[in-house]
């Protein structure tokens, strides 16, 4: 499963929410100015530090990965031979040819209340 950081965004308006208060009072061009240079600096501080940050996350990630690699293993093991192979060409020929119905999409109608 993909995992997205969407908070992200909302770090850097807090970091600059004191200064914001802090120039009021400055005219329109100062005080954009100093709002620009402060979210010039947080992004420069965010751009030095992505070296150590994507270290951290692969570090997470190695363990994540073989954990998955393990699980499908496991997940195939249950699954008889036969049928196993009977999907994996049926996923390569969709692969090759998506004119052909699409395997991942459901077939099944859901039941719903309206259909009741």
């Amino acid at each position: 499963m993909a995992r997205t950081d969407g908070e992200a965004p909302k770090r850097g308006w807090s970091n600059i929410n004191p200064v914001v208060t802090s120039t009021r009072e400055l005219g329109p061009g100062s005080r954009r100015d100093t709002l620009d240079n402060h979210f010039s600096d947080w992004n420069w501080c965010k751009v030095c530090n992505f070296g150590p940050f994507l270290l951290q996350k692969l570090k997470e990630a190695i363990p994540q990965w073989d954990r998955h690699a393990s699980d499908l293993v496991d997940f195939e093991e249950a699954i008889p031979t036969k049928s196993l192979t009977v999907w994996c060409q049926m996923v390569e020929e969709w692969e090759a040819d998506q004119t052909k119905p699409n395997l991942f999409e459901s077939t099944v109608v859901p039941v719903t209340q309206a259909s009741v």
